[in-house]
């Protein structure tokens, strides 16, 4: 479904582009195309934190626990795409 917000436990909003979250059961990725926020993202994906974020949905407001899975740069296409990967139980809120 689409993402058209994402924010942080701290409420630190996470700037992108577009946005897809797919949810199979207890697993759950978000896709993020051109995010803005490196600190955050670099530093999660550095340390493997695990952080609570909050998605606005087109479905609702979900929230989960996720790492940053992978960051891929694509310079030909001009965007980012950054995966993050649950680790708990995506909630509806």
């Amino acid at each position: 479904m689409k993402i058209d917000e994402i924010r942080t436990a701290d409420n630190e909003k996470l700037q992108f582009e577009s946005g897809e979250l797919n949810n199979e059961g207890d697993q759950w990725t978000a896709e993020l195309r051109g995010v803005d926020n490196h600190g955050i993202v670099f530093e999660s994906l550095s340390d493997n934190i695990h952080r609570n974020f909050q998605f606005e949905t087109e479905d609702g407001t979900y929230t989960g626990q996720a790492v940053v899975s992978s960051v891929d740069n694509n310079e030909d296409k001009n965007f980012n795409l950054v995966t993050l990967e649950g680790k708990t139980k995506l909630n509806k809120a």
